[in-house]
């Protein structure tokens, strides 16, 4: 269901679980799955269709409104340009908007362009001794080898560094969880 998220429709989610879990899930058990998704949370079809555009916004938001301005600008002030988010489609009803080959990608981008900028920000608020510890971020996660000995402070840090305020998003504080284990396949 997390492909909703990307505005990936029942049929793509079914053939994306069948290409990775060799399973066929019926494609009416997917619109209702989707349906009760998105009757809990109504709010991120409403964000797709603004930041596409496939919903004008008068007063619209720097992040909003791709297919009108052409591009997205993050709150942090980055910019991707877009050149294929809505298309026209001849239906019953005459021409409609739908959405086209850089819809997911306009959907992606501000989350994904936020959640990198903050996590940035956090790994160089570190000390550096913690900073060293570093190997890897993954999505939303940062990654570090430490001695047992440093790995309650190094914890510690991250979680102070991450957990700050952002005021590009209006003072939003993001909630962490660590979790450690002697490797990547066992942490708890």
């Amino acid at each position: 269901i997390h492909g909703s998220n990307y505005i990936a429709g029942p049929a793509m989610i079914q053939e994306t679980m069948l290409k990775e879990t060799h399973q066929i899930v019926p494609l009416k058990q997917l619109k209702r799955l989707q349906g009760f998704y998105f009757e809990l949370f109504p709010e991120i079809r409403a964000w797709q269709r603004r930041t596409t555009g496939l919903e004008e916004v008068a007063n619209s938001q720097p992040w909003e409104g791709a297919y009108q301005k052409g591009y997205l600008r993050t709150p942090f002030g980055n910019i991707h340009r877009y050149y294929d988010v809505l298309t026209h489609v001849r239906g019953p009803k005459g021409w409609e908007l739908r959405y086209s080959s850089d819809a997911k990608r306009a959907v992606a981008f501000v989350p994904q362009s936020c959640a990198r900028v903050v996590l940035t920000r956090a790994s160089m608020r570190l000390p550096p001794d913690v900073q060293d510890t570093l190997r890897l971020f993954i999505h939303d996660e940062m990654l570090g080898l430490a001695p047992n000995a440093m790995v309650a402070r190094c914890m510690q840090e991250a979680q102070l560094a991450m957990e700050r305020p952002v005021p590009e998003l209006g003072g939003l504080v993001l909630p962490t969880e660590a979790k450690t284990g002697v490797c990547w396949g066992e942490m708890t």
